[in-house]
């Protein structure tokens, strides 16, 4: 019997403590990017820049301001992020919400990718476990 397994069971003891890791980092994920969602103020940079760029779409400005004079704006998520959070503005209503509520769906869609991806490509334990790191990772954790 390898260290690895239960004495008693004889059943290994990795993927119950794989399964229970990847839990863990699926509460964590969820614990402290969940009550972020609501928060009334900004959590980091980028969040004004995109809030201002939805603000001028629903009010039918261009997103990009002139290069040569203030504001200097930096984007790095182009279009597509403000347009999509103007979309659910209606619905959502106007603020930091949609945005956020977009990172958060994005993140764990794109746990699912990656879990779904290393499952077909490999074992169920790597897929879970990458997964698992992804939702761990520092920019995952920050915001979504």
């Amino acid at each position: 019997m390898s260290g690895a397994e239960n004495e008693r069971s004889g059943r290994p003891i990795l993927p119950l403590a794989g399964g229970i890791s990847c839990a863990g980092a699926l509460v964590l994920f969820l614990y402290l990017n969940l009550p972020l969602l609501g928060h009334p103020f900004g959590v980091e940079y980028e969040e004004g820049v995109v809030l201002d760029m939805t603000g001028r779409i629903i009010e039918g400005q261009a997103i990009y301001t002139d290069l040569e004079r203030p504001p200097f704006v930096l984007d790095r998520y182009g279009p597509l992020y403000p347009y999509a959070a103007a979309y659910l503005s209606p619905v959502l209503g106007y603020g930091w919400f949609a945005g956020r509520l977009m990172s958060f769906l994005a993140s764990l869609g794109s746990a699912f990718l990656i879990f779904s991806l290393l499952k077909r490509f490999g074992a169920a334990r790597v897929a879970v476990f990458g997964a698992a790191f992804f939702l761990l990772s520092p920019e995952t954790l920050s915001f979504g």
